[in-house]
């Protein structure tokens, strides 16, 4: 099956990096935003269109800081998963009350725990990777950040494609 152009350009940088191969299981972060739904919609056509066996596994981290908000996302990342007959991983967490403990800023606190669910997720699941999205806003900001922290000229990379 012929793939269109923007999961064709992806399908591309996958091979380039190679970050997944045929058979593997993937943990994919779905915050129910444009860019993680991109991501796993892509990522579902790709491995449709060149059959490559992967496993996906929609994850979804609720932090529970917009009330109903959360509430909806949760639900829409689950209604997501189903409509592409993929099994959905969900976790509850108060990052608020977290946050409050361990005197971290809610920022902080919500990366440290979403991380800590892809670990977990992944090694419950025996994945090979986590696919998480992200908008060239998202690598300006955290190039600015670094930047602003002072990390000097390797602040400029910004977001890997691949971590280890």
């Amino acid at each position: 099956m012929r793939l269109d152009k923007l999961p064709f350009e992806v399908f591309k940088i996958i091979n380039k990096y190679n970050l997944m191969k045929s058979n593997n299981s993937i943990i994919v972060g779905v915050s129910g935003g444009p860019d993680s739904v991109a991501l796993i919609r892509t990522l579902h056509s790709i491995n449709s269109a060149k059959n490559l066996h992967l496993r996906f596994y929609v994850a979804h981290l609720n932090h529970q800081l917009r009330g109903k908000s959360s509430e909806e996302d949760a639900q829409f990342a689950e209604n997501l998963s189903k409509e592409l007959s993929l099994p959905f991983i969900l976790k509850n967490v108060n990052i608020q009350e977290i946050a409050d403990q361990t005197n971290r800023s809610i920022e902080e606190t919500a990366r440290i725990e979403r991380y800590a669910f892809f670990k977990e997720s992944s090694q419950k699941y025996n994945a090979s990777a986590v696919a998480i999205g992200h908008t060239a806003d998202d690598n300006a900001e955290t190039v600015l950040h670094r930047i602003i922290r002072g990390t000097g000229i390797l602040g400029l990379e910004g977001i890997p494609v691949k971590r280890p």
